[in-house]
C-alpha cells in the first residue's frame, strides 16, 4: 500500500484505540497485528 490505513478509532472518544481496548475483542496476536503499522 502506498498510503497506510487510518488507525482504528474508539467510537466513544474518537481517539486511536489502544491494545488494552482491543484486547476485549481480539486475542493478543491479532491485537498486535492490527496495531502494527511498520510491517509491510
Amino acid at each position: 500500500m502506498k498510503n497506510k490505513p487510518a488507525p482504528l478509532l474508539n467510537p466513544g472518544t474518537l481517539k486511536p484505540m489502544t491494545a488494552r481496548e482491543l484486547d476485549g475483542v481480539f486475542c493478543d496476536e491479532l491485537v498486535q497485528q492490527e496495531l502494527d503499522d511498520t510491517t509491510a
